[in-house]
């Protein structure tokens, strides 16, 4: 009987120690901020910059889409290519949408999220967030989104705060 209260009290002193290792990770999510992401399935890196109104993003690898840029506000969205500019629907770009949506939803939200093995999982609306994180690093490594049967994955590197610009145009 005291061996199995002690295992018993062991796993759950362990699941603890487990769920305090992962902080909230909310705490680096705050707008406007900037962190660079990367789409899974993808090796074209964008910078993205996002406020509660707007969000910018320019991609920023080594392929043909070096230098594109999409801006993302509501009724006005546009890509610009080089000199060249055009609205666009944001529904084009289901995968852009999805991580907006995310991040602007980790930053408003108060819920808790349920640790995993894989990071801190957030419902929020709807939508099903995995936030990845590296203990070693102390920061967020990756999102995952999911809503409707859609799944998107990101990579994500170098979250920041910024001071958004006031016109927020790009």
């Amino acid at each position: 009987m005291k061996k199995a209260l002690f295992i018993s009290l062991f796993i759950f002193v362990l699941t603890l120690s487990g769920c305090e290792s992962v902080p909230d990770v909310r705490e680096q999510i705050s707008l406007p901020m900037s962190f660079t992401a990367c789409t899974k399935g993808s090796d074209s890196p964008y910078s993205v910059y996002i406020t509660s109104d707007y969000c910018d993003i320019e991609f920023v690898g080594s392929d043909m889409l070096t230098g594109a840029k999409l801006h993302f506000e509501q009724g006005k969205s546009k890509s610009t290519v080089g000199e060249f500019s055009f609205e666009i629907d944001e529904n084009s770009f289901p995968a852009m949408k999805a991580l907006i949506k995310a991040i602007r939803a980790l930053a408003a939200n108060e819920n808790s999220g349920i640790v995993t093995e894989n990071g801190v999982k957030y419902t929020i609306d709807e939508t099903v967030i995995l936030v990845y994180y590296d203990i070693e690093t102390e920061a967020i490594v990756g999102i995952r989104t999911e809503e409707l049967g859609r799944v998107f994955e990101f990579t994500l590197t170098d979250l920041n705060p910024y001071e958004a610009q006031s016109n927020g145009a790009s």
